[in-house]
């Protein structure tokens, strides 16, 4: 799977602003749909983003990220 651009990196954080400040897992899968990125190699991302990527798979069965351990 190839590496996230930084467009993609960047839709990735404004789901996980989402995620953490305001609980929205159903906007941020709704974001992350859009943009194509439900099944996105998420091991390049930091632990902010990490944390709330699992969170976000954990609420929101569309998702399929993978690298988040």
């Amino acid at each position: 799977m190839p590496r996230l651009n930084q467009f993609s990196q960047g839709v990735i954080y404004a789901a996980a602003i989402l995620v953490n400040y305001h609980n929205d897992c159903q906007t941020a899968a709704d974001v992350l749909e859009q943009a194509g990125l439900l099944n996105s190699d998420c091991s390049s991302l930091d632990d902010y983003e990490k944390q709330a990527m699992r969170k976000l798979q954990c609420e929101d069965n569309r998702c399929n990220l993978k690298g988040l351990t």
